[in-house]
């Protein structure tokens, strides 16, 4: 919980400083959104469900380029079964409750090349700082078993991202994009499971 808040306080300040160099200089453009990615990862679906966030386009006014940062989040809760051997055979199963969270923090260098007035093409990469967490809470009455075990991991991975964009009404425009920001891992263990999927974000530029 405290990375999270130091994560969106960073995130806070960067835009605002941003913001405010924005409307002096009058060289940049920034656009808060507000953006939603669809996990294609069955694994990640299952175990996070959908991520939401906010992402932040700083865009030089003369150039096609700028930057992108964001903060992105999922989590999901649900009933699992934990497998009991013994002597290496398997004689029973127990009920558990499995919560897996993760959350990452892009930053993208980008490029938008426009179709025409309204709309556009556009494509980021850089990295991605990505934390993932997964808890177990196991509690039989019959077998007398109560246990809590909690994982996870912050990593920094390879971030990319392709798609197409539309300006409507003044100042809004929305985006549709693949994203992928790596695998996001509980340990050093495990294969890890990539967040890469479709991102929709609806956002307004000052």
């Amino acid at each position: 919980m405290k990375k999270i808040v130091v994560a969106i306080m960073v995130l806070t300040m960067m835009v605002s400083a941003i913001a405010a160099m924005a409307q002096s200089e009058k060289s940049f453009s920034i656009t808060p959104r507000i953006a939603a990615h669809f996990f294609s990862n069955s694994d990640a679906k299952d175990n996070l469900g959908t991520a939401y966030g906010i992402l932040a386009d700083i865009d030089v006014a003369s150039l096609p380029v700028g930057f992108e940062i964001g903060y992105m989040t999922g989590k999901k809760t649900r009933d699992t079964k934990i497998p009991v051997y013994e002597e290496g055979y398997l004689v029973d199963e127990i009920d558990a409750d499995q919560k897996c969270s993760a959350w990452a923090i892009p930053v993208l260098a980008t490029y938008t090349y426009p179709f025409s007035e309204n709309f556009y093409a556009k494509a980021g990469a850089g990295v991605a700082f990505v934390h993932a967490k997964a808890e177990i809470s196991v509690s039989d009455a019959w077998a007398g078993v109560i246990a809590d075990e909690s994982y996870s991991k912050t990593k920094t991975n390879f971030a990319f991202k392709v798609g197409v964009g539309a300006k409507f009404a003044q100042n809004w425009s929305a985006e549709l994009f693949y994203a992928d920001y790596g695998k996001a891992k509980i340990d050093d263990d495990a294969d890890g499971i990539k967040t890469g999927g479709i991102e929709l974000n609806v956002g307004y530029t000052f």
